[in-house]
């Protein structure tokens, strides 16, 4: 029966939509989001990608310096890398390969014989073992180019590599820091598990090194930073992206795989898998950049290998106003009152519960029970129901130097949900705070929002089991996002005025709080989500689902309206998501072009 209907879709919608069948079959088959779901489909998409045709060819030809320290490596991965090189479409390079005393006789051997037959390899031999930063240090002092690519000793550049960076380069004059997308490659030479990238963003580097691989930087901007710094071999790379990202005037990634990580026992591919070290140093370097940009936090390892979690002490004691519309669900408004109160560890805050137009008696006898505790004001908005107008109404009367705005169908489950959401929102850079929230089923509800998935925004990894890491760890680490839901955000009070808050005229219900992100963002704050605040929503409880039958004439008014506002963005897509991922489902699967 399957095959049947398999063969009827592949027949009648064509290739891509019996991958799209496919993929939802595995879903149901695995029970899960395996890293093996992500990788489903990559070598038609390979073919695909590579039929497309590239824009146009540098007219410039700086030189490009690339930088591979060497030590023990199997021979064959040796010349695969020098060839990879040699088969690059852009011709102005120069190999800079260091031998860090290799025990292995055929690395001096191989080096020597590549050196002799291409006068654009400049080959060194170190007379004692000095690591990696050091051996980086010394291909570094080999270079005379423009720019600098980072290439490992066992992997590949893509034959388009080198030409794709120059081009990216004449674009954006005033770019010294470029990244691209990669993928694997199996000890068969088979290419596996895409990494495709989001733009710069300063969260998810400060919870994993998502740079990886393929790195340019201008010689200005490398000589500036002073190179490689010893003391973080194994991370030596992640130290000195977190310093060029400190110093870098622009920085572009390009959404093209152009790099290809040796994926073996031993590899920098596996390590974190391996050994501690290169997580220690990565830790340690995470600590010295928070420690030269004065942010008053400490690096720690996050829950995934290779991860890390920035945890900021608060500054002051600052107030906080948490804001809650509520219509009757008295059962629900009390289930939250007791999971603020009993769940959360920072003491200065204040709720506010805004009630709109109740009618129901055992509300006031709610009120009643509640009138002497002094940390729950009720507020009256005695109008037909606008989110919008109800939020702005709620922060209007609050008191707190920063304001939680909080769905009454939510409830709490992390104690230190504040001190984790005041950590983030006290950087001057930041805009809104989001949490991970969960279905009552313990399926993931909300892990921030991606802007153009289905008819405007949705929400990646949607029903996704609690347990999954999701996307390259994304689930379980904190990051940037265009967008979070204020079904659990929080921001800086003045931010939120400074902005208009929630537009109470365009988006009445719905896509608020996307709209109300936007605008944070236009003004140049940055959005987060982070998972180490979670807690259980029962979603729309209280005004129902937008696709609802009484509600979809409104919600399609707000959808068009969002769409015309927010043109131009949809139409340059979401920074914090790759084009090459799909926006038709919220699983990042891949995009079928």
């Amino acid at each position: 029966m399957l095959l049947h209907h398999a063969r009827n879709v592949q027949q009648q919608q064509g290739l891509s939509a019996l991958l799209r069948l496919l993929c939802k079959y595995l879903k149901r088959k695995l029970g899960r989001y395996s890293p093996g779901y992500y990788d489903f489909g990559y070598q038609q998409w390979l073919k695909r990608a590579t039929s497309q045709p590239y824009p146009r060819s540098p007219s410039s030809t700086p030189v490009i310096s690339i930088l591979v320290p060497v030590f023990n490596v199997e021979e064959r991965w040796l010349r695969e890398m020098i060839a990879s090189v040699q088969a690059q479409t852009y011709r102005h390079w120069e190999l800079c390969m260091v031998n860090d005393c290799a025990t292995d006789s055929h690395v001096e051997a191989v080096l020597n014989e590549c050196a002799q037959s291409d006068p654009r390899i400049r080959v060194e031999h170190h007379v004692s073992n000095l690591g990696i930063a050091e051996t980086s240090n010394s291909t570094l002092k080999l270079a005379t180019g423009a720019f600098i690519v980072l290439l490992d000793h066992d992997d590949l550049l893509a034959s388009n590599a080198l030409e794709r960076l120059v081009t990216a380069a004449e674009s954006h004059p005033q770019a010294d820091l470029f990244y691209s997308d990669e993928d694997k490659l199996d000890a068969s030479g088979n290419r596996t598990t895409p990494f495709f990238k989001p733009d710069f963003s300063p969260a998810l580097l400060h919870s994993q090194n998502y740079f990886g691989h393929l790195i340019m930087l201008s010689r200005d901007l490398i000589d500036q930073i002073g190179g490689f710094q010893s003391g973080f071999d194994g991370a030596q790379d992640y130290d000195l992206v977190l310093r060029a990202s400190e110093q870098a005037t622009q920085i572009i990634r390009l959404p093209e795989v152009l790099y290809h990580w040796r994926q073996i026992p031993g590899s920098t591919a596996a390590i974190y898998a391996e050994k501690d070290y290169a997580w220690d140093a990565g830790q340690r370097a995470l600590q010295a950049h928070l420690d030269r940009a004065n942010v008053q936090a400490s690096a720690e390892k996050g829950e995934l290998p290779g991860t890390y979690s920035v945890k900021h002490t608060i500054v002051g004691q600052p107030f906080v106003s948490i804001i809650i519309p509520f219509r009757n669900e008295i059962a629900l408004l009390e289930q939250c009152f007791h999971g603020l109160l009993n769940n959360t560890r920072w003491q200065q805050f204040e709720i506010i519960a805004v009630d709109n137009q109740s009618d129901k008696t055992e509300v006031e006898a709610l009120k009643q029970r509640w009138i002497e505790n002094d940390r729950v004001r009720f507020v009256t908005f005695d109008k037909p129901f606008n989110f919008s107008a109800i939020c702005n109404h709620g922060v209007a009367q609050s008191k707190g130097e920063y304001v939680v705005l909080l769905n009454n169908d939510v409830e709490i489950r992390s104690e230190n949900w504040l001190e984790n959401l005041l950590g983030y929102a006290q950087q001057p850079e930041t805009g809104a705070v989001g949490a991970k929230l969960l279905y009552p089923d313990h399926r993931v509800q909300h892990m921030g929002i991606v802007i153009g998935i289905g008819d405007s925004a949705g929400h990646p990894f949607k029903g996704f089991p609690e347990s999954e890491n999701g996307y390259f760890g994304r689930l379980k680490i904190t990051s940037n996002v265009s967008a979070v839901t204020a079904a659990l955000l929080m921001v800086n009070k003045q931010k939120y005025v400074a902005v208009g808050g929630f537009d109470e005229k365009t988006f009445s219900v719905a896509l608020n709080d996307v709209d109300f992100c936007l605008k944070l963002r236009k003004d140049g704050f940055l959005n987060i989500v982070t998972p180490e605040v979670y807690a259980i929503h029962y979603e729309s409880k209280t005004r129902g689902a937008d696709s609802s039958s009484t509600n979809k004439e409104r919600y399609a008014t707000e959808v068009a309206a969002f769409q015309s506002k927010w043109t131009d963005l949809l139409n340059a897509g979401d920074p914090y998501y790759n084009p090459n991922l799909t926006l038709e489902s919220e699983d990042y699967r891949l995009k079928y072009l």
